[in-house]
């Protein structure tokens, strides 16, 4: 893939563009939100507050997995642990520019291989930090989902990358289940 004459070969070079910048006040509330986070594994960890409940998981068997409906909209949104199923490729592609982008974020080769199968998102992704220019990103309507990651394998000629980063996926690529 190409993006003003460069070529890209990891997704986290277009997921930057696909987002916009953070303002003082959202770089505030991230600062803040992560401080109470820190504070809170702390106060946890000496025993000074009670550990939190147990994450809520969806009892889903196997079987029903298979025989589930699949919505044909696009999801308003998604939350964490909500089973999806990543369009076929084909439908995916229909939602591509000539950059082969939805929204600005690029859906990278190594993604094809996981279209078709069902999945659960992990979280929403809201701001990501772009180490390169030292800026912390908004991104909009994009999802980890769990287990879908990248080997690097379709861009460093099937050498791979060792960074194990988890694909963004748009919100237009997904379909509850």
């Amino acid at each position: 893939m190409k993006e003003n004459g460069a070529e890209i070969s990891c997704q986290l070079d277009s997921v930057f563009s696909s987002g916009t910048p953070i303002r003082l006040i959202g770089k505030i509330k991230v600062v803040t939100m992560r401080l109470a986070s820190a504070l809170k594994r702390r106060l946890v960890a000496r025993k000074i507050i009670p550990p939190p409940k147990g994450e809520i998981r969806l009892n889903c068997t196997p079987q029903a997995l298979k025989s589930a409906q699949v919505s044909d909209q696009v999801p308003d949104s998604l939350e964490n642990g909500e089973w999806v199923m990543i369009l076929p490729y084909e439908k995916i592609e229909a939602t591509l520019d000539n950059k082969h982008c939805c929204g600005g974020l690029e859906f990278m080769p190594g993604m094809r291989k996981f279209c078709g199968q069902k999945t659960r998102i992990l979280k929403r992704a809201n701001t990501i930090f772009d180490s390169r220019i030292l800026k912390m990103i908004r991104v909009r309507e994009s999802y980890l989902l769990e287990g879908v990651i990248c080997d690097g394998r379709d861009s460093f000629n099937m050498e791979g990358c060792d960074r194990a980063c988890f694909f963004f996926w748009k919100k237009e690529w997904l379909r509850k289940i």
